[in-house]
């Protein structure tokens, strides 16, 4: 699939005279007038079966060829293509609409419509009451005939798998359960899978590993390090890299496959472009106690790192298209959350970990009682929720605001979503910091799966 980043990359391809319609791209010499949106909704229809891309703007010369420039005005031209997708075609696909101004007028210039292979597919075109389906030959667009149709209506029954089917699926893959630890599992894939973007994307292991970490570390940090407290295990420190026989490459912190999960931060990346996530240090236990910590800090990190690093492969291998993702966390039942800078003396892994006074200055953790410990319960400059066992709707966390005399308020977050069966409002806000952690979310829980916690 073509991609162009800039008007400059259409002019320089129409002016090598090397651009054609195939069935993955498509150009036009304009928008059509209002009496033809149909136009539009075909075009992109046909393109939703195998994905492609469509440029407004450049034309065909007499001998058939790519080569005529006619850029246009870009004022409303994203948001009728939008508009005239979701009107006009049912289901409407999901499709990416771009404009690539001119250098010396940016009022004008080019529309890039980027339309990825959909799992949906087929959708109906119902403009003007066509209600045919269309799909892309060689050099156009084309009507799809009924066994094509009903061979899609396979494919995406075939491509449909369940979030409690692929959750079972990475629990399944991590170590056996220690009883004072408590687990992240969490996955990427891509709906349409594609065995060869692996070997698109590396030459070697180490080529491989350096991409997946230059994107785990390119979302920035959480606050423990501004306050320079460094966490274990972390992805982003992850150095031994191998080749997992015809399965894929794997990316860890750990240097033998059977490592301590305490101290493992492992990225199992398949030839088919899934990830897979294992953290085996989400909860621990204190030190000649059963108190249970869980890292709000390790849990926001480490998936913030591998969700980026993720998505800097998916780049890299030109992926355009729908991806699944989603966490669990394990044994996280009677729990108590705390920033890792505050937290109180743990197991051997903590013993390295050191917190900090209002005024940074560091100091560390060497037993001390509850009330040295201002993140315990209690000790919070907001309010702290346990997980419930038992709870009728899952554990849901209210917000919490970690502030300090010397700091004022940075930022303020907002995140709408709609889960299943619900309206939400999720809003958080924190001081100093730039990426909230897990404790400054309120959240629902999704139903408990056997041997975790999904969200």
């Amino acid at each position: 699939m073509w991609i162009p980043k800039s008007a400059a990359e259409v002019e320089n391809a129409a002016a090598r005279a090397d651009l054609e319609e195939t069935h993955t791209f498509d150009a036009k010499k304009g928008l059509p007038p209002a009496k033809k949106n149909h136009d539009i909704a075909v075009d992109v229809d046909a393109m939703t079966v195998d994905g492609g891309s469509i440029v407004y703007g450049l034309g065909e010369d007499k001998n058939k060829r790519l080569t005529v420039l006619a850029p246009f005005g870009l004022a409303g031209a994203p948001e009728r293509i939008a508009q005239i997708v979701e009107t006009g075609i049912t289901e409407p696909p999901f499709i990416r609409v771009q404009t690539l101004p001119l250098d010396i007028d940016p009022s004008k210039g080019y529309v890039l419509v980027i339309v990825p292979q959909s799992p949906r597919a087929p959708h109906q075109v119902i403009a003007d009451g066509d209600m045919r389906y269309y799909g892309r030959g060689a050099k156009g667009n084309r009507v799809l005939s009924e066994a094509e149709v009903a061979a899609l209506y396979e494919r995406r029954e075939r491509w449909e798998v369940s979030r409690e089917e692929l959750l079972r699926d990475e629990l399944a893959r991590a170590p056996e359960q220690k009883p004072e630890l408590g687990y992240l599992v969490a996955f990427a894939r891509p709906v349409v899978p594609d065995d060869s973007m692996v070997e698109c994307v590396r030459k070697d292991g180490n080529e491989l590993r350096n991409l997946l970490l230059q994107g785990a570390q390119s979302w920035g940090d959480v606050r423990a390090d501004q306050e320079g407290t460094r966490y274990d295990p972390d992805l982003r420190r992850a150095t031994y890299v191998r080749l997992r026989g015809a399965a894929g490459w794997t990316i860890t912190t750990e240097h033998e496959d059977d490592g301590d999960p305490q101290y493992t931060a492992k990225l199992e990346l398949d030839f088919d472009g899934t990830g897979h996530f294992f953290c085996g240090r989400i909860v621990d236990t204190m030190h000649d106690s059963d108190k249970r910590i869980m890292f709000d800090t390790m849990l926001a990190g480490n998936l913030a790192s591998f969700f980026a690093a993720m998505g800097a492969f998916y780049e890299a291998a030109g992926h355009v298209g729908h991806v699944d993702v989603g966490m669990a966390l394990t044994n996280l039942e009677g729990s108590m959350p705390t920033p890792l800078g505050r937290q109180p003396l743990l197991g051997p892994a903590a013993a390295e970990d050191c917190s900090r006074d209002g005024r940074g200055a560091s100091r560390r953790s060497e037993g001390r009682g509850d009330d040295a410990h201002p993140a315990l319960p209690g000790r919070h400059a907001g309010d702290v929720v346990h997980a419930v066992p038992g709870a009728a709707d899952g554990l849901t966390r209210r917000r919490c605001l970690h502030s300090s005399p010397r700091r004022k308020p940075a930022r303020r977050w907002k995140e709408f979503g709609k889960p299943r069966g619900q309206k939400a409002v999720t809003e958080y806000e924190l001081s100093g910091a730039q990426t909230p952690s897990a404790s400054q979310l309120r959240c629902r829980r999704l139903p408990p799966i056997a041997g975790g916690v999904a969200w």
